[in-house]
């Protein structure tokens, strides 16, 4: 499966590059797209209007030992990987691994979230994954993490699933 992997702590966060490597060691096709920096709380924004800000830069990275690209607020990295600005067409968006959960009224202004709803809305399913736990957890609570969210990508093409879900793993 070719997917996309994007999140709102920026290119650098541990949960990116966790998922990465689980889901390369998978055998998927990993495109990575996330911001340079820390953008949570950033919803479903792209940003502002590019024609006042002159385009998107674009830096090109690693993650987890693969080509990566840092850029944008989560939902424009989404767009630009649903887009095919980096790779032939994704069959998922995968946006994650986020420290702290996104219930309730958090959604709304979930960078993580807001990453999914974006591919979502140009016809490519996705998956929020989240932690009941921050960045500090230890190593038990993230693989149980990365074991939660491959558990549910895995099953994802055999569901027919074309919508858009949020996982919060238990801490």
């Amino acid at each position: 499966m070719r997917i996309g992997v994007t999140n709102d702590d920026g290119i650098a966060a541990p949960g990116i590059a966790r998922l990465v490597a689980a889901l390369v060691g998978l055998g998927h096709e990993v495109v990575v797209c996330a911001p340079q920096g820390e953008m949570s709380g950033a919803g479903a924004s792209t940003g502002g209007d590019l024609r006042i800000r002159g385009g998107i830069e674009v830096v090109e990275t690693q993650v987890a030992g693969i080509r990566a690209y840092g850029a944008a607020p989560p939902a424009t990295c989404a767009l630009l990987l649903v887009r095919g600005a980096f790779s032939e067409p994704l069959d998922l968006i995968v946006s994650g691994i986020n420290p702290g959960q996104n219930l309730g009224v958090t959604v709304l202004h979930s960078g993580t979230v807001g990453a999914v709803l974006t591919a979502g809305n140009f016809g490519v399913p996705g998956l929020a994954i989240s932690m009941c736990a921050g960045v500090e957890a230890d190593d038990e609570v993230w693989n149980a993490s990365v074991a939660m969210a491959t558990l549910v990508l895995e099953h994802i093409p055999d569901s027919g699933h074309s919508g858009i879900a949020s996982l919060n793993v238990p801490g």
